[in-house]
């Protein structure tokens, strides 16, 4: 049963409505937490939330259908699994990471919480496809808010040299 703070936590993120379409994948325990499943009943226009079990990385849904998507943390091991994401939220779809905290062990627990907040967010990043823009922590777990990139302008052209990836400038031309 998650916590009180990190159901709080994912539902600000998540910034639920009436009108909102959520999918979740990878976050069974979360969603079946009582203030989750009416949320998500909320969101949905049915009274309760339909399960789907289907593979991440191919979901039986049309692009661009959901407003918002809560994940776990093992979704972001698959690049496929971010794309299918990316093609199902809508233009201004937002991914929700909520990624547990490990236990304290040698190291403090703010250490522990930037390596995975640091992981977390280069996992979002390196493909280009989604922007970290809001971060909760609590006792238990980390939140990452990420919006969708549209892909409306392109990604920067980049090298790869003797494995340094670097940046290269565009070429302008005078059309005249």
């Amino acid at each position: 049963m998650a916590d009180a703070d990190l159901r709080a936590a994912v539902a600000r993120a998540l910034a639920l409505t009436a009108a909102t379409r959520l999918i979740t994948v990878g976050v069974g325990a979360l969603v079946a937490s009582d203030d989750l499943a009416v949320f998500a009943a909320f969101a949905s226009p049915d009274p309760q939330p339909r399960a789907v079990i289907a593979d991440p990385v191919r979901l039986p849904l049309v692009e661009a259908v959901a407003d918002r998507a809560l994940v776990g943390l093992g979704v972001l091991d698959d690049p496929a699994a971010l794309r299918e994401l990316w093609r199902v939220l809508a233009p201004a779809g937002s991914l929700v990471v909520a990624a547990p905290l490990p236990r304290h062990g040698a190291l403090g627990s703010s250490l522990l919480t930037r390596l995975l907040r640091h992981r977390v967010t280069r996992r979002l990043t390196v493909h280009r496809l989604f922007e970290p823009v809001e971060v909760a922590a609590t006792r238990t777990a980390l939140v990452i808010r990420a919006d969708k990139r549209d892909g409306l302008s392109p990604p920067p052209l980049t090298a790869t040299v003797a494995g340094r990836t670097r940046h290269v400038p565009r070429v302008r031309t005078n059309t005249a």
